[in-house]
């Protein structure tokens, strides 16, 4: 595919691992490579190319109170070149109503796809389990790998 009408796409990483003595830097550094792995093989079967990518260590709560989630936000309000934001699962955005609300609204807006990159289940199983959604909110904006 040529670079003109190539795919863009950012990627969204979030590490977190708690044991009894508090975080494990090592832990979430493997979760990481793992997730930017696959999602950089999903990016490279659609045939995008991921121009950015965004790392969170530790990040949990609302959307207010993490940086780089905001920063992501800002850039997708002000980029329209990115068509996809790739994360390696859903719970990697969010684990509130409220919060996917919001983030979801904010795909919309910048006309951005999220794929998502487990297969583990369908979006619409994933999103009622996660979050007791269903119906409207699985129209084809979100795509599972």
């Amino acid at each position: 595919m040529d670079s003109a009408n190539q795919k863009r796409a950012v990627t969204f990483i979030r590490a977190r691992h708690l044991g009894s003595s508090g975080r494990h830097p090592a832990i979430e550094a493997m979760q990481v490579e793992a997730q930017g792995d696959a999602c950089k093989k999903l990016a490279e079967q659609l045939g995008a190319a991921v121009v950015d990518e965004y790392v969170e260590y530790g990040g949990t709560g609302k959307i207010a109170h993490r940086p780089v989630l905001m920063r992501l936000l800002d850039r997708l309000r002000t980029d329209p070149t990115i068509d996809y934001l790739i994360v390696a699962s859903l719970d990697r955005l969010a684990r509130s109503r409220a919060d996917w609300a919001a983030i979801r609204l904010e795909l919309e807006a910048a006309n951005v796809t999220l794929i998502m990159a487990d297969a583990a289940q369908s979006f619409k199983d994933a999103t009622e389990a996660m979050y007791g959604l269903a119906g409207p909110y699985d129209d084809g904006r979100v795509v599972r790998a």
